[in-house]
C-alpha cells in the first residue's frame, strides 16, 4: 500500500516552485528592460550623426553663393573716366564694387574698360539690359556708347576662363538679338495698327466731309 508523502514536505515544495517561477519571470524582466535600455542608447548615439548630414545641404548653397559673383565688363570708356565717373553712371541700380583698369605708367590715365560688381543677379540682370549701349558722359570728354557685358571673378587669361566668358556672352548675344526682334516685330505691329486706323478726312470739318465722301 503507498503512503502519501508527509503534507509538510509537500506545502515546503509549493513554495519553492514558486519562488523558482518568480525568480525566471525577474529574469526575464530584467533583461527585456535591459534590451530596451540598449536600443535606447544606441538611437540618442545616432542622432547626433544624423544632424549634420541634415544641415549639410544649406552648407553647401551657403558656400556656392560665396563662391558666386556677379560682374559685369564695362567697355568703350573714355581715357578721363574713373571710379566715381562710373559709380555715378551706374549708381541706381547699387554696385557694391567698381573698379577702373588704369595704366601702369599713368594711374590716372584709364585703359578704356573697368568692372562692376552686384550683390544679386537679378541687379546684374538690369544692369546688362538697361546699361548695355547706354551712352556714357563723364563731361570731360564727348558721351561714347559703352558696352557692358558678362565676366568672370579671378582675373587671369586662361583657357578655362576665357572659354567660361565666351560661353556666357554668347548666350547674352543670342538673348539680346531675340529681344531686339521681338521689339521689331511689336514696333511693325504697332504701325500696321495705325495704318489701319488712319482716317483720310483727317481736319476736314464734318459739313465738307459728307459732300467728300
Amino acid at each position: 500500500m503507498d503512503v502519501d508523502e508527509n503534507p509538510a514536505e509537500k506545502e515546503n515544495q509549493q513554495p519553492e516552485a514558486e519562488v523558482a517561477k518568480e525568480e525566471k519571470k525577474e529574469k526575464k524582466d530584467k533583461k527585456s528592460k535591459k534590451e530596451k535600455k540598449s536600443k535606447k542608447e544606441q538611437k540618442t548615439e545616432a542622432e547626433p550623426t544624423d544632424a549634420p548630414a541634415a544641415e549639410e545641404p544649406v552648407e553647401q548653397e551657403d558656400q556656392y553663393k560665396k563662391n558666386t559673383r556677379f560682374i559685369c565688363f564695362v567697355g568703350n570708356l573714355p581715357y578721363s573716366a574713373d571710379k566715381d565717373s562710373l559709380t555715378k553712371h551706374f549708381e541706381k541700380i547699387a554696385p557694391v564694387s567698381v573698379r577702373v583698369a588704369t595704366q601702369i605708367d599713368k594711374p590716372t590715365k584709364c585703359r578704356g574698360f573697368g568692372f562692376i560688381e552686384f550683390d544679386n543677379y537679378d541687379r546684374m540682370k538690369t544692369c546688362l539690359k538697361l546699361y548695355h549701349h547706354s551712352m556714357f558722359d563723364d563731361k570731360k570728354y564727348p558721351p561714347r556708347r559703352i558696352n557692358v557685358e558678362l565676366t568672370a571673378g579671378g582675373g587671369g587669361k586662361s583657357e578655362h576662363r576665357t572659354a567660361k566668358i565666351e560661353a556666357k556672352n554668347k548666350k547674352l548675344f543670342e538673348e539680346r538679338q531675340r529681344n531686339a526682334k521681338e521689339i521689331q516685330r511689336e514696333k511693325a505691329r504697332h504701325e500696321q495698327g495705325e495704318e489701319a486706323g488712319q482716317d483720310d478726312f483727317a481736319g476736314v470739318h464734318p459739313s465738307r466731309r459728307n459732300r467728300m465722301a
